[in-house]
């Protein structure tokens, strides 16, 4: 019976906070108001949470798809610059064998310059004497009476016994097809280890604008091949012509002295800030970096943030305003008089 009672009492205590709150509601109907806004702006602000770390995921996400196309570039360079030095080394060990440089000219030439000068984007591969001359072409220009002294190539090389590979500013051949290249060079010494010419390739930047048109960067970003001095090789798109300072290349000589990073970039020649990631490579004086737009990073999630924030919006006006109709509905009827009807029976 006691515990009979105790329940009676909760169940009753219970019942009366229930109607008491109840009594408060359809006394002040203004608290369903605040209700319906608190629960709307609840619901408005983990949507804003969700789409904040929707755009953090963005730029996370095409920090790591620009870093991955940086690299798949960066080997692809590294990997066709590696072959072309290997062919100069080739030209440089030929150079100072004696039985080779006694060979007849045309067997001499086939065994410096193999089929090395056949490969694709290869414009060029001669030998010049201590004068600038040309001693030795692969395609047999020997006594075309051009000079290459004046050359920066040539005057580092001649200059400098330990510079070993030297890569170029961009510059047009004198020789051939005038497409713009880059130069590789290695110095020449005689027996007695004095300067006795150079070995030099040109490589077709052509090279690089193929290797840069097939990647995916969004309307507004650009990949852009530099020397460390920031001496720009290959930029695509570009309307310029290979050879101008990069813009801001400060910064990014500055940041790229570690193997990769990024840098945010307010001022560009276009007036696009850009987000740069970068790879410095060890092996030569290069650095290359691919700019992403931030209209472009944050193109799907703006489109998506605008369609669902517009839908939460307008789902928590119509909450809000069926809370004020819900309490204009309770004071009507609070204010109505209450009618009591007795049945009378009748006799």
């Amino acid at each position: 019976m006691a515990g009979r009672a105790e329940f009676s009492l909760r169940d009753s205590f219970m019942e009366r906070v229930k109607n008491g709150t109840i009594k408060l509601f359809l006394a002040h109907p203004i608290f369903i108001i605040w209700g319906g806004v608190s629960v709307a702006l609840v619901m408005l602000t983990l949507c804003a949470f969700v789409l904040l770390q929707s755009r953090r995921d963005a730029f996370d996400y095409s920090t790591e798809t620009s870093r991955n196309v940086a690299l798949i570039a960066q080997r692809d360079i590294v990997r066709n610059l590696e072959l072309y030095s290997l062919s100069l080394q080739a030209v440089v060990d030929g150079f100072q064998d004696r039985q080779v440089m006694a060979l007849p000219l045309d067997l001499r030439r086939q065994v410096l310059f193999d089929r090395a000068a056949t490969a694709k984007y290869l414009q060029s591969l001669s030998i010049l004497d201590a004068n600038g001359r040309i001693l030795l072409n692969a395609e047999g220009q020997e006594n075309v009476a051009s000079n290459f002294s004046d050359r920066e190539y040539f005057k580092i090389q001649r200059d400098n016994p330990d510079v070993g590979l030297y890569i170029s500013a961009p510059l047009r051949p004198r020789l051939g097809p005038q497409d713009m290249s880059i130069a590789l060079s290695r110095r020449l010494n005689n027996p007695d280890g004095s300067f006795g010419g150079v070995a030099v390739m040109l490589v077709n930047e052509q090279y690089f604008s193929d290797l840069f048109s097939g990647l995916a960067l969004g309307p507004n970003g650009n990949i852009t091949l530099f020397e460390t001095d920031g001496t720009v090789v290959m930029r695509s798109p570009s309307s310029q012509e290979p050879g101008f300072q990069v813009s801001g290349a400060s910064n990014l000589l500055e940041a790229s002295v570690e193997d990769d990073g990024h840098l945010m970039a307010i001022e560009s020649p276009d007036g696009i800030p850009r987000l740069y990631i970068f790879k410095h490579f060890a092996e030569f004086p290069l650095v290359l970096s691919v700019g992403l737009a931030p209209q472009d990073i944050y193109a799907a999630w703006t489109h998506r943030t605008v369609w669902i924030g517009s839908l939460m919006v307008a789902f928590g006006l119509a909450f809000i305003g069926l809370s004020v109709l819900f309490s204009r509905q309770l004071s009507q009827r609070a204010l109505k008089p209450s009618c009591r009807c007795w049945r009378v029976p009748m006799a």
